[in-house]
């Protein structure tokens, strides 16, 4: 029998693990890539029981479950490894886990095998006398005796439950738990199988999932590369696509009525799936399957959008029938895309200068539209702007950076502004302009030119003034006065557009404003607080758009304003009054509740008002969230010097608004102690809890216990 012991003194050579993402190798050859990858120690892979794909009916089950045995022990030896050997008072202390075919969970059809591994290990400084595991199912007619057990290290073995003998401290078993599904399950039952060890006093359970299914979806494909932008139509000879395919296999020998159905997980615009299987719903459908029977679909999948950068891509499908079953892992394929060159540029264009001329400017961006980092060389030709003695600036020759590829964001832009000075005085109309190009430093692509001109029109102008920010109570109205100042040399006619959160019902009381030459007209904006917003809540930008008639390009000026609510303040304990009979040399509490119906936190004190001197407060500060409510416990431990009276009191809360509000009547009656008898204890009044601690998941005890352990070594 191999050495438990041993295997966790040892570990691997020089007690190095390493987990390593490798194609898993079926007994028959094949590389089944859709499962879980087994871990290596020192080179040597270790198979996984991902042979279920194409071994299904081939492979020997108990072979299999060797395989995971050996995944299962270099867990143990993971699992040891962030233990420490407790101290002599720790005593026996057990911890059990567990691996099926993918994570928790084994695969089989109706009337034949799942196979799972379940472990236990002592990392206590004692040993168990006795261990003993036992097999029990959520549904009832899945009895124990389906199952059979085998200690991996003992041969300890039976159905539905094994003697696995003594444990020792730092010692570990695993069994082998080979499930006989019964004939009469269906295909889609989920069922919760639950392996229990009981060992001295002490027991843990391992809790696995069987599936039954009848088939599995899966693909074998290798890696296969991208061009981006080929658009042949035909996939085999386009470089923008490549034909994948997916298998579908009947594990069983009886036919399959069910509907299987093969689904793209990875929606991303930047693929698109097509064959003769695909149907519209992008979906590929198997209407059934026969005996034995091995299907491949056939899929086009091309490279169609803009949202892969060259390198390694991988795309996602999912399988599922209509009898409500869904494959538990992904069937993955793996792609690789070439690098593409290209550049985009804007912000040029025409602009529009008043006859008495100036500056005008153009916010430049360049942006990488290739899928590969590239930086651009950029030239400038002003030979029209200086031949007409518009002066222009920002345009001498230079490159950008490193840009990223174009899905990178801000980091594959580049941004700069040139301007030209248009003198006054000239016609109407008159026009001129400059020019940039730009060349790809890694392709050496050229792109083309872009122009930048700008034409004298005739003279429309505006301002607008900008009011203050405003704060207001939730229902409460903020209005905003606007001015506009024409500074035209005509009338002119101004339409008012106001945009901003829906829920203030921004609004502008005038539509459109007539302003003579030189004069100035009025508008208000208007914008509601929400009744459900909290204190200092900020409503976000009101953009107020006003735009001249101009019949060419008009003019339009913005300004923003924003509304913060105010905070209101609303502070109240629980009503009535509440009292305690306090025995001397002993205590008892009273807890009242304060709540806060305001729209934001505060923070409040607490005091006593008339309370004896051997009452003390939980808490004399604390933070009040809106619309929630705090607990004040008062303490009561009256000695036998204290009188044998009543004592009426309250609490008061003091908020951050600087209001106080009083606790209802609050009354102690304090008793003579009794000669006599046991001890009074204590008594309180107020909310009971009878909350507990919620179970945490087993990491997390795992990673708590291993930390407390790591203290106490030390």
């Amino acid at each position: 029998m191999p050495c438990r012991q041993c295997a966790l003194q040892q570990g691997a050579p020089h007690g190095h693990l390493h987990v390593l993402s490798k194609p898993i190798t079926s007994q028959t050859g094949g590389k089944i890539e859709t499962f879980y990858s087994a871990p290596i120690i020192d080179g040597v892979t270790v198979v996984s029981y991902g042979d279920l794909i194409k071994d299904v009916k081939k492979v020997n089950k108990m072979e299999n479950s060797k395989n995971v045995r050996g995944v299962l022990a270099i867990a143990m030896l993971m699992l040891a490894a962030a233990f420490v050997v407790p101290n002599a008072s720790a005593g026996a202390m057990m911890y059990a886990g567990g691996e099926g075919d993918n994570d928790m969970t084994s695969f089989g059809p109706a009337g034949g095998k799942a196979h799972f591994m379940a472990y236990v290990y002592n990392y206590g400084d004692a040993d168990y006398s006795g261990v003993n595991i036992s097999a029990s199912f959520d549904d009832a007619s899945w009895t124990a005796d389906i199952v059979y057990f085998e200690s991996y290290y003992t041969g300890a073995h039976g159905n539905g439950t094994a003697d696995l003998g003594g444990l020792a401290f730092e010692d570990i078993d695993m069994v082998m738990g080979i499930i006989s599904i019964p004939g009469s399950a269906e295909n889609g039952d989920s069922v919760t199988f639950t392996a229990t060890f009981e060992a001295d006093d002490d027991s843990a359970m391992v809790e696995f999932t069987v599936a039954v299914t009848d088939w599995v979806a899966f693909s074998e494909d290798e890696t296969q590369s991208y061009v981006e932008g080929d658009n042949e139509v035909d996939c085999a000879a386009s470089a923008s696509c490549n034909i994948y395919s997916i298998t579908v296999l009947n594990l069983n020998e009886d036919d399959i009525s069910s509907n299987i159905t093969i689904g793209y997980s990875g929606a991303d615009i930047g693929w698109t799936v097509a064959g003769d299987d695909w149907d519209q719903t992008d979906t590929a459908t198997l209407y059934g399957m026969e005996g034995d029977e091995e299907y491949i679909i056939s899929l086009e999948i091309s490279l169609s959008g803009v949202n892969f950068p060259a390198g390694v891509a991988t795309l996602a499908f999912q399988a599922w029938d209509d009898s409500g079953y869904n494959q538990p892992f992904f069937i993955v394929m793996n792609a690789t895309i070439a690098d593409y060159f290209d550049v985009g540029v804007s912000g040029s264009g025409s602009k529009t200068v008043p006859a008495s001329g100036g500056e005008v400017s153009w916010e430049v961006t360049i942006k990488n539209m290739g899928n590969t980092d590239d930086s651009f060389d950029f030239s400038f030709d002003t030979a029209d702007a200086d031949g007409a003695n518009w002066a222009t600036t920002g345009t001498d020759s230079g490159s950008t950076s490193n840009l990223g590829w174009k899905g990178s964001g801000e980091a594959a832009v580049h941004n700069f502004t040139v301007t030209m000075t248009v003198p006054g005085g000239l016609g109407a109309g008159s026009s001129h302009g400059f020019t940039m190009s730009l060349v790809s430093s890694s392709s050496g692509a050229t792109t083309a030119d872009q122009s930048f001109s700008a034409t004298v029109a005739q003279a429309y102008g505006l301002t607008l003034s900008s009011p203050d920010d405003a704060t207001k109570a939730p229902g409460e109205t903020a209005e905003f006065a606007y001015t506009i100042t024409n500074t035209g040399n005509g009338d002119d006619s101004y339409a008012v557009v106001v945009s901003g959160p829906s829920a203030y019902g921004p609004a502008s009381d005038q539509v459109e404003v007539t302003v003579a030459a030189g004069e100035t007209g009025q508008f208000v904006v208007s914008a509601t607080v929400p009744a459900d917003k909290q204190a200092h809540t900020q409503s976000g930008d009101f953009t107020v758009t006003v735009t001249s008639e101009d019949p060419g390009t008009p003019i339009f000026t913005e300004d923003a304003v924003k509304v913060t609510t105010a905070q209101v303040y609303d502070l109240a304990f629980e009503s009535g009054a509440k009292s305690i009979s306090v025995v001397q040399d002993s205590s008892g509490g009273i807890t009242v509740n304060l709540t806060n119906s305001g729209n934001g936190p505060e923070t409040v004190t607490f005091a006593l008002d008339g309370a004896p001197a051997f009452a003390s407060l939980s808490a004399t500060d604390g933070v009040v969230a809106p619309g929630s409510t705090i607990s004040v416990t008062v303490t009561l431990a009256p000695t036998t010097d204290d009188a044998t009276d009543s004592t009426i009191f309250t609490i008061t809360a003091t908020g951050g608004s600087g209001t106080a509000v009083s606790s209802g009547t609050l009354t102690v009656d304090v008793t003579k102690k009794s000669t006599g008898g046991s001890d009074p204890g204590t008594d309180d009044i107020g909310d009971d809890d009878d909350g507990g601690i919620p179970g945490f998941g087993l990491l997390a005890v795992l990673s708590a216990l291993g930390m407390a352990l790591l203290l106490r070594r030390r």
